[in-house]
């Protein structure tokens, strides 16, 4: 988007943990659900040919790369949910927060993404759409580069500024008048203040700042690691986990506040399938401590045994 609209500068924040209450988005999602109540929703059915070719898809990665090979089945589809988007339109569109109706809108059509997705290349010609987690892009050196020239990366916000500099080859000049560019700082971090309360952001604005005093890097309590487990290198991870649990280790997952990796291990062994699934799954989200995958066992539709009851190893005890 900063580099679609050709931005000065650019600032997503997202709600501190265990306060979404202030966050509209997360408020309505309970009202959502009244309006959902008592409601069946179906999709169409499409042609025989269509309906054969997506029953043994899985998720939506398997329908997109059966859409790849039959261009019929992503038009077919869309048609078949249009009906259901419809009625969902007409039931959300009737809800309102504090006297302010919900607005819908349409997903970006594939030629408006296609036309997105060019900008980016003029930061990096070498990013694909496969590239969608942090770890993909990684070894992006000219997205690397532009990453620690143009942005400030924070616990609670990402930041995306120009320098302002008219000879720079990493970002376009600045389109805003250049004394009021020059007035632009950064979003600050959180300071406190003498009452127990952090200081407002006219008070902490245009002031050095850093996490020190992030609300969550400051109410995390320290963990004590236990004597018995030895550190370990060459295994290839950040952890020696213990002999208990160790056999049942199949891959870990890292928390993007603390960047502690986490046992991720399965009660039952699962397949090769339902692991690369589950690897799917870690790169489209970002983890956080305390967050359970406690009962997430339908990574696979077909399964040949008991669900797999996985968990993280939170536990004092066995922590990494």
């Amino acid at each position: 988007m900063f580099i679609a609209l050709d931005l000065d500068y650019l600032v997503a924040v997202r709600t501190p943990p265990g306060h979404s209450w202030k966050n509209p988005v997360e408020r309505i999602m309970s009202i959502l659900n009244l309006g959902m109540q008592c409601v069946g929703l179906m999709r169409q059915k499409m042609s025989e040919e269509m309906e054969k070719l997506i029953n043994g898809c899985n998720s939506l990665e398997d329908i997109r790369e059966k859409a790849k090979i039959n261009n019929q089945l992503e038009e077919e589809l869309l048609q078949s949910m249009e009906p259901t988007r419809d009625l969902l339109s007409s039931i959300f569109t009737r809800q309102n927060l504090k006297d302010e109706p919900f607005k819908m809108f349409k997903p970006a059509t594939k030629t408006e993404m296609e036309t997105f997705w060019e900008s980016v290349h003029l930061v990096d010609d070498s990013i694909t759409m496969d590239d969608t987690s942090q770890k993909k892009v990684a070894d992006k050196p000219k997205l690397q580069e532009f990453m620690e020239h143009c942005c400030r990366k924070r616990l609670y916000f990402f930041e995306i500024k120009k320098c302002g500099s008219g000879e720079c080859d990493i970002c376009r000049p600045i389109r805003s008048d250049i004394n009021v560019f020059k007035e632009l700082k950064g979003l600050p971090d959180p300071i406190p203040g003498p009452d127990d309360h952090y200081i407002s952001f006219l008070e902490a604005y245009e002031k050095e700042t850093t996490e020190e005093y992030c609300p969550s890097l400051r109410n995390r309590k320290p963990r004590n690691k236990s004597k018995d487990v030895e550190k370990k290198g060459g295994n290839g991870m950040d952890f020696s986990p213990t002999a208990q649990y160790g056999k049942n280790v199949r891959t870990i997952v890292k928390c993007v506040e603390c960047n502690k990796p986490r046992v991720l291990y399965a009660r039952h062994k699962i397949s090769e399938e339902e692991f690369r699934l589950l690897q799917s799954f870690l790169e489209s989200i970002e983890y956080t401590c305390g967050v359970t995958f406690k009962g997430l066992s339908e990574l696979s539709s077909s399964k040949s045994r008991k669900e797999s009851d996985i968990d993280i190893n939170d536990d004092d005890e066995k922590e990494i």
